[in-house]
C-alpha cells in the first residue's frame, strides 16, 4: 500500500546528534538521502515537508524548495514567522514561489489569541480561497481561539501537528484536550497522527500505546476521513525506527479497520493534494 507522509523536516543541517549520521556518507544532500532510502522501503510515494527556520537552519524554507527540482514526491510547506503584521506578505511570496503548503508554529503555552486578530483576516481570506493547505504546531490550549477564525473561514484546510498535544495520565485525556472535537464541524480540519514519543510517558519505548487513547477520542469524534499519518521524521528517529513509526498504528493500535487505514495512510492526503492542485 502506498504511503503519503504529511509531517517530515529535511535539513541541510542534520536535526540531532542521538542518531546515526552514516547517512551523510552516501550523499551530498543529507537528511534528503537517508528518507529516500525510508521510500524506497516503505512505498512512500509523496511527503509534506514542513519548513522550520530555527538558529541552526535560517535559511530552510530556500532549502527544501530547491529539493523539488528534481524530486517530485516533496510537496514542501514553506515556513512562516508568526507575525500577524506581515503573514499575508509573506504567504504571497511564498505562493508565488510555489510552495504547495504553509506552516506556522504556536506558543504551546499560550492560547495565542492573536491568530483571530483582525490583521490576520487577508491571511485566512487569502489561504481559503486558493485552498492553501496550512499545517499548525500547537496545543489544544489554542483550540478556542482556533474555532474563533473558522466560524469566519470555515473552509480553510488546516492539519493540525501531532494531535494538538495530547496529555495523558493513567489513561485518561485530561480535561481541556477534549474541547479538540469542536473542530470536527469544519469539513476541512485534519489531524496528523504524530508526535507520540513527545507525549508519551513511555517516551522511546516502542510502542508508546499510552496514547492511544487520543487516537481512539481522535477516531471516534472525526472519524478516519479526517486523520492523517505523519511520521514526524528526522525528530522522531531519536527514539524510534522509521519501520517502527510507520507500522505503529497498522499493527499496534487495532481501532482502524483496513479500509480506515487506507484513508488515513493515503487517501484523505491524497484528497488534499487534488484540492490544492485544482488551484494551482
Amino acid at each position: 500500500m502506498p504511503i503519503i507522509d504529511t509531517h517530515i523536516h529535511l535539513f541541510d543541517r542534520p536535526y540531532a546528534m542521538a542518531f546515526s549520521a552514516d547517512h551523510i556518507k552516501n550523499g551530498v544532500e543529507g537528511e534528503v538521502t537517508q528518507y529516500e532510502n525510508y521510500r524506497h522501503t516503505h512505498a512512500i510515494d509523496k511527503a509534506f515537508v514542513i519548513c522550520y527556520e530555527y538558529r541552526s537552519n535560517p535559511k530552510n524554507n530556500d532549502y527544501v524548495l530547491n529539493l523539488t527540482q528534481y524530486r517530485k514526491w516533496i510537496l514542501p510547506f514553506g515556513f512562516l514567522k508568526s507575525t500577524p503584521t506581515t503573514m499575508v506578505k509573506q504567504a504571497k511570496q511564498l505562493l508565488k514561489r510555489k510552495y504547495f503548503g504553509l506552516t506556522f508554529y504556536l506558543d504551546s503555552s499560550k492560547s495565542n489569541p492573536w491568530i483571530a486578530n483582525y490583521k490576520m483576516e487577508d491571511f485566512w481570506s487569502l489561504v481559503e480561497k486558493q485552498r492553501v493547505p496550512v499545517s499548525i504546531n500547537m496545543s489544544y490550549r489554542s483550540i478556542p481561539t482556533l474555532l474563533k477564525v473558522l466560524k469566519r473561514y470555515p473552509k480553510c484546510i488546516l492539519l493540525i501537528a501531532h494531535m494538538a498535544a495530547p496529555i495523558v495520565k493513567k489513561g485518561k485525556l485530561n480535561n481541556a484536550f477534549l474541547i479538540t472535537k469542536e473542530l470536527k464541524n469544519y469539513p476541512n480540519i485534519y489531524i496528523k497522527l504524530s508526535g507520540f514519543y513527545a507525549f508519551s510517558t513511555k517516551g522511546w519505548r516502542y510502542p508508546q500505546n499510552d496514547m492511544f487513547c487520543a487516537v481512539d477520542f481522535l477516531h471516534e469524534h472525526f472519524t478516519a476521513k479526517h486523520l492523517l499519518f505523519a511520521s514526524d521524521a528526522a525528530p522522531v528517529l531519536s527514539f524510534n525506527t522509521m519501520k517502527q513509526v510507520i507500522e505503529m498504528l497498522r499493527s499496534e493500535y487495532s481501532g482502524f479497520t483496513k479500509k480506515e487505514i487506507q484513508d488515513i495512510y493515503y487517501n484523505n492526503a491524497s484528497a488534499i493534494i487534488r484540492r490544492r492542485q485544482s488551484c494551482l
